[in-house]
Formats: C-alpha cells, structure tokens, sequence
C-alpha cells in the first residue's frame, strides 16, 4: 500500500507493507501471522468446530514506537 500525500506543496510518500503467513495445523486448525512495516505484529487462530460453524481468536501489538 503507497500513500502520497502533500503538504503546502511539497510532497510526502509513505509505503505501507506487510509479511504474513498461514500455517494449516490440520483440516479444521489454521494459525495465521502477520508483521507490518509500521512494527503491528497480528495474529489469527481459527478452529472449525462443525461443518458450518468455526471460531476464531485475533489479536494484534504494536512492537514499535510511531
């Protein structure tokens, strides 16, 4: 994701990415990690509990300072 913006004429780039990964554990069990660039690490876990019916947990931190 790239955002330009501009102030008073000038302008400012910022880019934006991200590096994930999904892990399936096993047919109903999958993890799912993601770290951005701007130092958010987040994190997903889903569990299919039935045919039609799964949960899932996510958190997210930010391990940087802005």
């Amino acid at each position: 994701d790239v955002q330009t913006t501009s102030k008073g004429g000038a302008k400012e780039t910022t880019l934006d990415f991200a590096v994930g990964t999904e892990w399936k554990v096993d047919r109903d069990c999958s993890v799912k990690t993601r770290v951005k660039n701007s130092g958010i690490f987040s994190a997903c876990y889903a569990q299919r509990i039935r045919p039609n019916a799964t949960i899932k947990l996510c958190g997210e931190v930010r391990l940087a300072k802005p």
